[in-house]
């Protein structure tokens, strides 16, 4: 808000999303949501963008929370690629997850190239070594 008085409409964009994609529902939606998304943020030719993403990160691990599961319970996935088991209709199947790709799914990605991110995200991501070391890596892809 305290920008809006230095820009117009044209000079200023911002969006506010939530993301959970912690089930396979959930990112079927998230998927979804990216792709309006991707033509909202298309649609202007900003130089700069700047993006922040506010995410808790678990205490144990280091892990970055990517929403609810079925029963409510908030979901932690690593930065890098982890195998999820989970029963659904009798059946065991496994998700592979990335949390930074599964937030900037697909083309918004391309969008994004050259953005200015903020991740505000709690101290346990940058404690655990293999966690920071993960999300370097994976922002720099």
């Amino acid at each position: 808000m305290s920008l809006e008085d230095y820009h117009t409409t044209d000079t200023l964009h911002f969006k506010e999303v939530f993301f959970d994609f912690a089930t396979h529902q959930k990112l079927g939606q998230w998927k979804v949501n990216v792709r309006k998304l991707e033509a909202d943020l298309a649609a202007h030719k900003f130089k700069r963008k700047v993006i922040f993403v506010t995410v808790h990160s678990d205490m144990e691990r280091g892990d970055l929370f990517a929403g609810t599961d079925e029963d409510g319970r908030e979901f932690a996935m690593k930065v890098e690629e982890v195998s999820v088991s989970q029963r659904l209709q009798s059946v065991l199947l496994i998700f592979l997850f990335q949390f930074m790709p599964r937030l900037f799914f697909g083309y918004l990605g391309n969008v994004i190239t050259r953005s200015t991110l903020f991740l505000l995200a709690c101290g346990p991501l940058v404690e655990f070594e293999e966690s920071f070391l993960a999300l370097k890596s994976s922002i720099k892809r």
